[in-house]
């Protein structure tokens, strides 16, 4: 982007970012929320977790901050930067930047190495762009190359408004309930991908 935009942008993020960031806190805390199979997570600091990217307005609802190390990696486009400040917000330790066809393969190896070091990740295997519920090989190649297993996440609320967007993402609504359900870790190997890659379907 040319230098003498930059303010502009910075000026677009950080205004839709304050908008966008209220009204999830406004709606976290209106919202019920019930945790399901939780103890899950002690069984180790550091965690994948995967989520259909339908659900990632009830994440943003839910996890307004994080309570442990996270990295992302995110859609390097001009239009996500107030996602991006959001995600710092809530306590993003870095992000890498990457998508397909957008220095995906690095800043995939980022996650990965900063996995290593013992950060936790979200991924949405369907994202960016779809098909919707169809899981992508880097959620399971980051297990593969990490030893960390997969934490299916689930996020639903029986009265979320349905957005009109190619993946009918899920909004939930002040004063409703919101179930947060997390699955049994899932360990990838080489050996059994395609296995691991019907179970997380299954189980998110």
């Amino acid at each position: 982007m040319p230098v003498l935009l930059k303010p502009f942008l910075w000026l677009y993020g950080y205004c839709f970012a304050i908008l966008i960031y209220a009204v999830f806190l406004m709606v976290h805390a209106t919202v019920r929320i019930e945790y399901r199979n939780r103890e899950v997570l002690k069984s180790r600091q550091n965690h994948i977790f995967s989520m259909w990217h339908e659900n990632l307005l009830g994440h943003f609802v839910v996890f307004t901050r994080y309570d442990r190390d996270f990295v992302w990696l995110n859609h390097p486009f001009w239009f996500m930067k107030p996602i991006h400040i959001i995600l710092y917000w809530m306590g993003t330790k870095k992000l890498m930047l990457g998508s397909s066809g957008n220095s995906g393969k690095k800043a995939l190896a980022e996650v990965i190495a900063a996995l290593k070091q013992g950060s936790s990740t979200m991924i949405n295997p369907d994202g960016p762009q779809g098909p919707t519920r169809k899981i992508k090989d880097g959620v399971l190649n980051m297990s593969i190359e990490t030893g960390i297993p997969v934490i299916p996440l689930k996020i639903t609320s029986p009265t979320a408004l349905t957005v009109p967007t190619w993946d009918k993402k899920r909004f939930p609504i002040p004063f409703s309930k919101v179930i947060v359900e997390y699955g049994e870790p899932i360990l990838v190997t080489g050996d059994n991908m395609e296995a691991s890659r019907k179970l997380l379907h299954e189980s998110m």
